[in-house]
């Protein structure tokens, strides 16, 4: 909705109810438990630290739904 907005600023778009929220994933190969340990650490400790959200907020505009920070 954001890159959509930024193209035409004088009609945007806005969120009036938000039906379902749908969380990202990362496809890893079966059996990569080292690659899948380390990408469960990182996502869990940026979700603490706070950098999740920056990232999430610099591409979307907005912060990530409250649902998906638990």
């Amino acid at each position: 909705m954001a890159a959509t907005n930024s193209r035409k600023p004088a009609t945007p778009f806005e969120v009036k109810i938000v039906m379902r929220t749908f969380p990202y994933a990362i496809g890893v190969r079966k059996g990569d438990d080292k690659l899948r340990e380390a990408l469960n650490t990182w996502v869990h400790a940026n979700l603490r630290n706070g950098k999740l959200n920056e990232i999430y907020k610099k591409y979307n505009g907005i912060e990530l739904p409250a649902e998906m920070l638990t």
